[in-house]
C-alpha cells in the first residue's frame, strides 16, 4: 500500500462500520452497537483494523468518539492480557496525531490529540500539504459525510455487518457527489462480515 495520493497529497481513509440497511448506529441511537461488537472482535476484523491503520499518522474523530475512545482504548494499550492485535491498534491510537472536531470541547486532554472547530475538509486540506503518513477518519460518521461532500476521501474501509438493524443513521445519504470507486481489498469474518477497501477512481489529469 502506498501512502499518499498521486497529485492529492496524503491519502485520506475512512473506517466505519455499517449495517446491511447502510446503518452507523441502530434505531435506539448513538448507543445502538451493540450489534457491531460480535463482527469487530473476530480475527478478521482485527486483522483488517490494524492493516488499515498501520500506514496513518493522522486519526480524525468526532467528539462522540473521541470522549467513548479516549476512556477505553488506553486501557487496552497497557493490558497485559488483551488481545495482541487490539493492543497493537491501542499503542497506535495512544501515539498518532488525533485531531478531534468538536465545538463543544474546550481541550483535548488524550495525549497527541488536538481540537479543530473548523469544517473538517479544510483541515484535510492542510494536512494533504504536510509530510506524514494516511490521514483516517475513525468511525465518526459526521466526519466522512463532510469529507464525501467535499470529494476529500480516496479510501472507504467498510465492515458490512450482517445485521439488518430497521432504523438509526444512514452513512450514505441521498445529495452526496456521484463518485467510482474500485475494489482493491476483501476479507470475510468469521461471523460473516465482509471487510472492504475500496479506492476512489481520480478523474484523469
Amino acid at each position: 500500500m502506498t501512502q499518499h495520493t498521486e497529485g492529492r497529497g496524503r491519502r485520506v481513509v475512512a473506517n466505519i462500520s455499517l449495517s446491511l440497511d447502510g446503518r452507523t448506529n441502530g434505531a435506539g441511537g448513538d448507543v445502538d452497537m451493540g450489534w457491531i461488537v460480535p463482527h469487530a472482535l473476530t480475527d478478521a476484523a482485527r486483522e483488517h483494523m490494524v492493516r488499515v491503520t498501520a500506514t496513518a499518522t493522522t486519526a480524525l474523530l468526532g467528539r462522540k468518539n473521541y470522549e467513548g475512545f479516549g476512556g477505553f482504548w488506553p486501557t487496552v494499550a497497557r493490558a497485559e492480557d488483551a488481545d495482541p492485535r487490539d493492543r497493537t491498534f491501542a499503542q497506535w491510537l495512544d501515539s498518532v496525531e488525533k485531531i478531534v472536531f468538536a465545538t463543544t470541547l474546550t481541550e483535548a486532554t488524550w495525549e497527541n490529540s488536538r481540537v479543530a472547530d473548523t469544517d473538517p475538509a479544510e483541515v484535510v486540506r492542510r494536512l494533504r500539504r504536510s509530510t506524514g503518513g494516511d490521514i483516517i477518519v475513525l468511525a465518526s460518521g459526521s466526519v466522512i459525510k463532510a469529507l464525501l461532500d467535499a470529494g476529500e476521501l480516496d479510501r472507504l474501509s467498510i465492515t458490512l455487518c450482517p445485521e439488518l438493524v430497521g432504523g438509526g443513521v444512514r452513512l450514505f445519504e441521498d445529495g452526496l457527489p456521484a463518485t467510482s470507486w474500485t475494489l482493491t481489498d476483501l476479507s470475510t469474518t468469521e461471523s460473516g462480515a465482509i471487510c472492504l477497501l475500496y479506492d476512489r477512481r481520480h478523474a484523469e489529469a
